[in-house]
This record gives C-alpha cells, structure tokens and sequence, in this order.
C-alpha cells in the first residue's frame, strides 16, 4: 500500500501546485526520490514523538492558511490520539478554499515489538468522527486509496485517510 501511496502523492503534487506533503523521520522512507524531484513541496520534520507530532500539525494549519493545500501523513496514533484538540483548533479555521488531509497506516501488534493498544491508533476513526467538517476515508485496497487521493486532491476540505494495516 505505501507504494501506491508514494506514486499517488507524486501524481499530485506534479498536477496540483498547492498540494505539499510533510512527513516525519518514519515515514519519509520511500520519498526520496519526489523530495529530489519537487524538493519545496516535501516537507520532512527531523521527529516521529507524538510532542514533534504536534509541530507537524501546526506547519499544515500555517501551509492551509497561506494557500496550500497540505497533506500530513504518519503514525496514526501520533496523528489523532495525542494532537486531537490542535486538530479540533485548526478546523475552525476552515474557509471555502482551505483544508488539511491526514493520512496515517494503522498499526497491527504485529507491526510492533511490543502490544501496546495506543500504538494501535484503534480510537483515531472514533475520534475524529465528532467533528463536524472532517471527512474520513478507510480504503480497503490500493484502488480506493487511489481514487479517493485524487478525489480529495480536486476539492478542498479536512480530511483523514487512514489506510488498512
């Protein structure tokens, strides 16, 4: 899946000038080559702490708000679980032309060394299911994943993809 999602956001932001992606230190494996290709476009923060999660939050409120249009994509328990009320804050900012997309990869137990239910990310649906103007999208497969990518990229609005295990 994270391959298709690599060559997906490469499709975007090669046609869509607003669209910038941030990572973190995790996930911008695989975004070496479209870092090099649009490299003010791909934004990776030197964190994968649920605290520097919190920064990635707040540099997509700051992109939103001078006109880009960007997507966010890590851990999904970083994502949701311990920046929610950012999350909260920075809908409120929603103008008709702005918008964020979360995208993250639930975690399995077997993606961890450990058990921990946290990192499972198994509440960040439920979460942001309480606000009001946040879209969620759970693919099942790479070809949803890819049409509704392309569908939040010709729109705006907030949204959180958050792709199988």
């Amino acid at each position: 899946m994270r391959d298709k999602l690599i060559s997906v956001i490469e499709h975007l932001i090669k046609y869509n000038h607003k669209i910038i992606i941030i990572l973190d230190k995790v996930t911008v494996t695989g975004f070496k080559e479209i870092k090099e290709k649009y490299p003010e476009r791909v934004l990776k923060i030197e964190t994968n702490t649920s605290a520097g999660t919190l920064f990635l939050i707040n540099m997509a409120a700051g992109m939103m708000l001078s006109g880009m249009y960007p997507f966010v994509y890590t851990s999904g328990c970083f994502l949701t679980e311990n920046v929610f009320e950012q999350i909260k804050a920075i809908s409120g900012y929603q103008t008709e032309r702005a918008g964020i997309v979360l995208i993250s990869k639930r975690m399995t137990p077997d993606d961890l060394p450990f058990n921990i239910r946290f990192l499972q990310s198994s509440a960040d649906v439920t979460l942001l299911n309480t606000l009001d103007n946040w879209k969620l999208i759970v693919p099942e497969n790479r070809k949803e994943m890819d049409m509704a990518l392309h569908e939040i990229a010709t729109n705006t609005g907030f949204y959180y993809v958050r792709l199988p295990a």
